[in-house]
């Protein structure tokens, strides 16, 4: 899948990630990875999750994981979920 970010295309895609990782911005080659294995609630939180590192990479890591924590919570009591 494709997402514009910043006026740039970014690919997102599923796979499984090594070790306790639970994804991973490149901005080299711009892409987000998402392990496949989370629940929908943790794909959630990971995905906010790496798209605020996409749009923001100069922002703290604890700034990025509380701010992504928040919103996945908030979209999660208007149940959001993936289709």
């Amino acid at each position: 899948m494709y997402a514009k970010l910043r006026d740039r295309r970014w690919t997102i895609r599923w796979s499984r990630l090594r070790g306790s990782v639970h994804g991973w911005c490149c901005w080299a080659n711009r892409v987000i990875t998402l392990d496949e294995r989370e629940t929908e609630r943790e794909r959630l939180d990971t995905a906010i999750h790496e798209v605020l590192h996409a749009c923001l990479p100069d922002v703290s890591e604890d700034a990025i994981d509380a701010t992504a924590t928040g919103l996945a919570n908030v979209l999660w009591k208007l149940n959001w979920r993936q289709a």
